[in-house]
């Protein structure tokens, strides 16, 4: 019984360190994600200051009629240009919003595990216990009947 015991605990122990890395892997998984989106985030950020300096250079060009038709091109292609990347980044963050979900998805269902392992290790503690408490109560029976015979 004790050896089926320490199977368990080692089998406990093995799957508790596999969920562990398997943990640090999603948490790293986690943290690169979120680099990256901290880099579309910035990418973004430069993309709508970009188009805000455009409109301003619009603004001019209105002011200026000579200039004005091909200003206005000229703006709005690039205008389109930042858009289109801003749709793709936007996707991007869709993806990275996703992957991130999926990772916190299997980080619950490995804490999930875990808590069942250590409700495992709680029932087979209470067992060894009670295992010990025998061997305890005999070993106190057998030293009073060596006191009795002596």
């Amino acid at each position: 019984m004790l050896t089926v015991f320490i199977c368990k605990i080692q089998k406990i122990i093995f799957m508790f360190k596999n969920t562990i890395e398997n943990l640090t892997a999603s948490s790293e998984q986690l943290a690169s994600s979120s680099e990256q989106n901290s880099v579309t985030v910035n990418q973004t950020t430069q993309a709508l200051l970009s188009q805000k300096e455009q409109t301003y250079q619009v603004a001019s060009a209105i002011e200026e009629m000579t200039v004005t038709i091909q200003e206005v091109a000229n703006n709005t292609n690039a205008t389109a240009t930042a858009a289109k990347d801003a749709e793709a980044l936007s996707e991007n963050s869709r993806g990275v919003v996703n992957d991130s979900i999926k990772h916190i998805e299997t980080v619950s269902g490995q804490v999930s595990e875990v808590h069942q392992l250590i409700s495992e290790l709680h029932q087979s503690s209470s067992e060894m216990t009670s295992v010990i408490d025998v061997i305890k109560s005999i070993a106190d029976q057998t030293n009073l009947l060596a006191l009795n015979a002596a």
